[in-house]
């Protein structure tokens, strides 16, 4: 038996004899990596005062942790640190080998910050996210003891595009007690001496 196809139209958009078709490209965005160094001022001795700095060179080294791309920003707070403190900041450069596209953002609010996780995303997606400062339950507070207060709290979070980071992103925190809620830290503050612990 026959087909019996009827023709009930034709495609003005998409002809068969149209064999020079539209080749599909993709952009894949450049990546970056960024470092938040809080400051410190619980501390005067010189090794203690450099705690946030010292912890972000194994961070910077570690290449699961953080990978290789093609842009790296290293903020920090812009307070409480002497010129000597601020030359181990930079001192970073010298642990990063993939990149020489190196940027060091001395911050003195926590509007810089959000600007610096909104700014050109459509150039660059953040790939590797960190936290190097103090933290209390639900905030990171990379001010911590100093003024002004700067602090990133849940709605300050909320303001920055999740777009902005790759799928395959990772934000790392190292602020103590961030991820605790109000009634655990109420809970628990009575079996410690002081805040420090």
């Amino acid at each position: 038996m026959a087909d019996t196809w009827k023709v009930i139209g034709q495609s003005s958009t998409s002809p068969r004899s149209n064999t020079d078709r539209a080749v599909v490209t993709t952009r894949a965005p450049k990546t970056e990596n960024i470092i938040f160094i809080g400051s410190e001022f619980e501390y005067n001795n010189f090794w203690l005062k450099n705690m946030f700095i010292a912890a972000a060179y194994p961070f910077v080294k570690n290449r699961s942790r953080f990978r290789q791309c093609d842009k790296v920003t290293i903020a920090y707070v812009d307070y409480g640190y002497t010129r000597l403190e601020k030359l181990a900041i930079e001192g970073l450069k010298n642990e990063i080998e993939f990149t020489d596209n190196i940027t060091f953002i001395a911050l003195k609010t926590k509007t810089k910050i959000i600007e610096l996780l909104n700014a050109n995303r459509e150039n660059y997606k953040i790939k590797d996210l960190a936290f190097f400062c103090h933290g209390l339950n639900g905030k990171i507070t990379l001010n911590y003891s100093g003024r002004p207060n700067i602090d990133l709290t849940t709605s300050d979070i909320n303001t920055i595009g999740n777009t902005n980071f790759l799928s395959s992103a990772t934000v790392s925190s190292y602020a103590c007690r961030t991820g605790m809620a109000d009634n655990i830290t109420l809970r628990t503050q009575g079996s410690f001496d002081n805040i420090s612990e």
